[in-house]
This record gives structure tokens, sequence and C-alpha cells, in this order.
């Protein structure tokens, strides 16, 4: 009779046991989860403001140099943009932009960032923020620009990237009478 009891006694208590580590098995995987989620909204809210902010110096000098040429309006920026501690480390990136992320424009203008948000070197860099300026168009009197965020996924042997966040600006210039 003993050994009966204490065989049920057993079998309840591998029983327990079991019930609880899938319910541990099942928490751990919340919390990686909810980690992951964290790390990709940090990823996401960075990419926005650091557009954006791109995106409002461009929209800003805009107005004083309506009929100028990209590359005053491409020195402006980067004089301004080098003012900006969180801008720092800006380069000309026209001449690779194509080649690296098949974007085209005008000119293009790259920051790179380390994994925890601080400008690095191009090669050392998890986070890329790209400006292109997409130029004029006279039929419509706009003038039109992009700012993207990329995040560098694999760095052996050859470096990829996937898109973050994509924003396009225009700005339609009033007809001025004289």
């Amino acid at each position: 009779m003993k050994s009966s009891k204490s065989s049920l006694f057993l079998m309840e208590l591998i029983i327990a046991i079991l019930f609880f580590s899938l319910a541990s098995a099942v928490c751990i995987q919340l919390f990686v989860k909810s980690h992951l989620l964290g790390k990709t909204t940090t990823e996401a809210n960075h990419a926005l403001l650091m557009c954006q902010n791109f995106s409002e110096i461009y929209l800003g000098i805009l107005p004083e140099y309506y009929d100028k040429d990209p590359e005053t309006i491409k020195n402006h920026m980067i004089s301004l943009v080098q003012k900006d501690l969180s801008f720092a480390g800006i380069q000309d990136y026209s001449s690779k932009c194509n080649e690296t992320f098949s974007l085209s424009g005008e000119f293009a203008l790259l920051l790179s960032y380390d994994a925890d948000w601080k400008s690095c070197a191009f090669e050392d860099s998890c986070y890329q923020i790209i400006f292109v300026h997409g130029g004029y168009r006279p039929e419509t009197d706009i003038y039109t620009a992009s700012t993207y965020a990329y995040k560098t996924i694999t760095t052996t042997p050859i470096k990829s990237y996937e898109e973050i966040y994509h924003l396009n600006i225009s700005k339609h210039i009033p007809e001025r009478m004289e």
C-alpha cells in the first residue's frame, strides 16, 4: 500500500515539474520576444528621428536656395548639419550611393552610426542614414528628396543592408509674381 501511495506522489510531482517547465519555457519565449520587439522599436524611433531631422534641415534651407544649383544646396546642408552633434561625420556619398544602396539623385549625403547610434565610420557602421536630393522638376515646380534609414544585416563576406525607414520629401515652389 505504501508503494502505491509513493508512486502516485512521484507521478504527481513529475506532472507538476513538467507543467512548470512548460510554463517557464513559454515565459522565456515571451521575454525574448519582448526584448526583440523593444530593440526593433528603438531602431525605428532613431531612424524616424534622424530622417525627420534631415528633412527639416532640407525644407528649411530651400527658400534661400530656390534658384541655386544642387552643389550649393549640398554644401549648405553639410555646413548646417555639421553643427549638430547627432549628425557628426556627415559625408558626401553621391558617387557610391547608387552602387551600394541603388539610390539615385543629384547628390547623396550619408551618416553612419554604430550599434548605440553614435557617429562612426561607414565601414564600422550598423546603421546608415542617407539623404538623396532628387532635384527640381520645373513642370510641377516641386523640389523632391528622400531620406532612407538602413541597418547592416551581414558583414562577411559582403555587407547587406535592410531598409528600416523611408521618408519622401517634396516642396512646391509657388510662382513668383514680379
